[in-house]
């Protein structure tokens, strides 16, 4: 990169953000119009296409994709400078958690300064925003001396179980990595995120006709009963970490038989390593409890996202954003948040890392899923500083 001034970077930061705003307001046009919940592989397919076109537009990148078997296809673009002196990592994902037809029925639009679309924060905005500001940084001459690799995959909203394969391969080697998130509360960055796990509770009883030998049977479903309530008893109001019942089965015969199955789903919210491990024997600690003579419990545990956790390294990352922030009259607060993201994988896997890059967002995972519009050419402006900067 040529010898720029602090000035200068940010002068042409935000130059590039607005010349290229309302490209970027197309691209998230044409993706929210497009249904692409996990899982859509043809909606997928339209999506990487749209996101491929603009990456060959920027140019300088080499274009991977990475099958995911009934999911549809992750994107991997990479800058590699002669000699590279770090590897700076940024992503969103392509996917929604959206249906078929849901992209039609409630389509993008603009009301002011409020940007409504499927997708469109949660992270298509991300998407627009991360690739944008790497274009600015490279067509102003100022992309550091540092690997750049923007990953775009496409199965985060049910855990990355593919993705995360490509998340731990990047983030070796990597000296920092943005989440590009939508950013929330204050328009801070994240440096917490709770983990997201899961239980999944099977009582295993014995079926007999519920009129004639109801005696002889053993009811699954009154003993999930008892263990939700067990559950529930969990709570804790005071330092807000709650468990969340749903996914309910059992009695399938119906209301003659006493039910033989019945199962739940539980989700837990760990907020460290040692947590888990303290939230897993919990669980499994209910398969020795019984309430219904004759029903037996088994209790399996699943972790979808480790903890993002409060390193030094990702504070130091975050006061470093920061400042550069204070330089375009951002006030950027650290945050934490009990949601999970990728950036729980990269931080896990050994990378400084960052969250909440992406545009400020009023609703998501909502039909009438928004953001607001300005903070768009913001986000874009500072990441194309900070890549810059680094």
């Amino acid at each position: 990169m040529a010898t720029m001034s602090r000035g200068q970077i940010l002068e042409a930061a935000k130059n590039g953000a607005a010349v290229y705003f309302d490209k970027q307001i197309e691209l998230l046009r044409r993706m929210c119009s497009i249904d692409c919940g996990t899982g859509e592989v043809e909606g997928n397919a339209k999506i990487v296409e749209i996101v491929l076109d603009y990456l060959h537009e920027i140019g300088g990148l080499e274009l991977e994709t990475i099958d995911a078997p009934d999911l549809g296809k992750h994107i991997v673009a990479r800058y590699r400078p002669e000699t590279p002196k770090g590897k700076l990592v940024m992503c969103a994902h392509l996917d929604t958690v959206f249906k078929p037809g849901d992209a039609a029925a409630y389509p993008f639009h603009i009301d002011g300064d409020i940007c409504y679309g499927l997708g469109c924060v949660d992270c298509k905005g991300g998407v627009v925003m991360s690739s944008t500001a790497f274009r600015i940084a490279k067509e102003a001459g100022m992309l550091p001396d540092q690997e750049i690799v923007m990953i775009y995959n496409c199965d985060e909203e049910i855990g990355s179980p593919s993705g995360r394969k490509v998340y731990e391969r990047e983030a070796k080697g990597a000296t920092a990595a943005f989440v590009c998130e939508a950013g929330r509360k204050e328009n801070g960055l994240i440096t917490f995120r709770k983990g997201s796990m899961k239980a999944k509770i099977e009582c295993f009883g014995k079926a007999a006709h519920s009129a004639l030998a109801y005696e002889e049977g053993a009811s699954a479903v009154l003993e999930l009963a008892h263990k939700m309530i067990e559950v529930e008893a969990m709570n804790d109001w005071e330092n807000k970490v709650f468990y969340n019942i749903a996914d309910l089965e059992g009695g399938k015969n119906g209301v003659g038989t006493v039910a033989d199955y019945a199962a739940c789903n539980v989700s837990l919210k760990p907020s460290s390593e040692v947590e888990m491990a303290e939230m897993e024997a919990r669980f499994k600690a209910l398969e020795s409890s019984c309430h219904i003579e004759g029903v037996t419990t088994k209790v399996t545990v699943t972790t979808s996202f480790p903890v993002l956790e409060r390193t030094p390294a990702n504070v130091a990352l975050y006061e470093k954003i920061r400042d550069i922030g204070v330089e375009f009259g951002f006030v950027l607060p650290e945050q934490r948040t009990p949601a999970a993201s990728d950036g729980n994988f990269l931080s896990h896997y050994g990378a400084p890392t960052l969250d909440g890059f992406g545009p400020y967002v009023y609703k998501m995972h909502a039909i009438d899923e928004s953001m607001r519009l300005s903070s768009l050419p913001e986000r874009t402006m500072l990441t194309a500083a900070v890549i810059a900067s680094l």
